[in-house]
């Protein structure tokens, strides 16, 4: 296929949230659906969007959706103050038009916005496509994951049983189901009394939570003032994603949208925001979000965003322990700032799990502040849309 019959469309901001509910409906989209009504309403009412961005790139062949790329505005703070930045949140071609240079085409596209652009959170084949049209590293951001399913020491071995009984026909297949069964519920205990023990040793903290829905400016007012290069997450943003997330529980009914390749719904999702006090119950130090995500029987929480005095800073890691602890998370990810309280613990210690976060960027120009402050910046784990997920 010619790369000059495939047509590419730029969805402005204002014209999102329409476009994606007659995307639903026109055949054109039956194979390939460029983006969800949910994430385009979010995505409308973004504090940092104005309506002429250009959040979406759609290509076309034959009077058929064959691609897309997502754009997300936000906020870059620098030395000179702040300028307009646009977060790579999605990027897909349809495996069977692959390797016909249509995901070069919409690479070349973006770099014509002559915008700042940053990727992470990429899958390999996007960031290969990336690689191939000399975008550059921007960084990589570690964070940590407290892999709590490593206590299940038995799994290897049951996983063994399973395969080889489902590898034979007749009545096994009840007989593994059983089994399953069985396996989960020790797990489950086991899950129980780890948690137990761990949060045994913290008893005497002594602090409040306190679940809201939206995070106070009152606390906001209480970060340090910008001084290093840094994208913007202020408490509008985070409260936006509180208001307006992109990923709804299959559990409240929400469907899976089958023509669109990126998350739309799980089995559970749900973001919980908290507010921490002392424990006078009256002096409010700070707060924390986390989501709990539940897909094909594992439990991910995610610390997110958080504020807090440094000399606070463990209240955050327990209540997230805490949150933990009622839906016996399999796993529990969090930024680098929080290993500290993570590894002193025994208990901890031998689950943890460090991984690396690449960036890269497109800058729109050889004056782009984005260009100008690239290995001076701020990583943050919440960056780009990775905390909608």
């Amino acid at each position: 296929m010619q790369t000059d019959s495939i047509r590419i469309e730029k969805i402005m901001l204002k014209d999102l949230y329409g476009f994606s509910r007659r995307a639903l409906r026109d055949p054109v989209f039956e194979d390939v659906l460029p983006i969800t009504p949910a994430r385009a309403f979010s995505q409308s009412k973004n504090p940092h969007g104005a309506p002429d961005d250009c959040v979406l790139l759609v290509a076309y062949a034959d009077k058929r959706c064959v691609g897309y790329s997502g754009l997300v505005p936000g906020l870059f703070h620098h030395h000179d103050g702040l300028s307009k930045i646009y977060y790579a949140s999605t990027f897909f071609i349809s495996p069977a038009m692959r390797s016909k240079g249509i995901g070069q085409l919409m690479l070349n596209e973006l770099k014509h916005l002559k915008v700042d652009i940053i990727f992470t959170g990429m899958t390999q084949s996007a960031k290969r496509a990336y690689d191939r049209i000399g975008f550059k590293k921007l960084g990589s951001l570690p964070f940590f994951q407290l892999r709590i399913e490593k206590i299940n020491r038995f799994h290897p071995f049951w996983s063994a049983v399973f395969d080889a009984l489902t590898s034979r026909q007749g009545c096994f297949e009840k007989f593994v189901f059983y089994l399953k069964q069985i396996e989960s519920f020790f797990y489950r205990l086991s899950k129980m009394t780890w948690y137990r023990r761990v949060l045994n040793q913290y008893k005497n903290e002594k602090f409040l939570i306190r679940a809201v829905n939206q995070i106070s400016s009152e606390t906001e007012a209480a970060r340090p003032a910008r001084t290093e290069p840094e994208f913007i997450r202020g408490v509008e943003i985070v409260n936006w994603m509180l208001k307006h997330p992109w990923i709804r529980s299959s559990a409240e009914g929400e469907k899976k949208v089958k023509n669109y390749f990126f998350s739309s719904s799980r089995d559970f999702f749900k973001f919980f925001a908290l507010e921490i006090y002392a424990a006078d119950q009256k002096s409010l130090k700070g707060f924390l979000v986390l989501s709990v995500s539940r897909q094909r029987n594992r439990t991910v929480i995610k610390l997110l965003d958080f504020l807090i005095p440094a000399a606070e800073l463990d209240w955050i890691g327990l209540a997230a322990l805490r949150h933990a602890r009622k839906f016996l998370a399999d796993r529990i990810e969090f930024p680098a700032e929080m290993a500290f309280f993570f590894s002193q613990n025994r208990r901890l210690k031998p689950l943890l799990k460090r991984r690396k976060r690449l960036y890269l960027y497109q800058p729109q120009g050889d004056q782009s502040p984005l260009k100008k402050a690239a290995g001076k910046i701020t990583l943050n784990y919440c960056d780009s849309d990775i905390a909608f997920f």
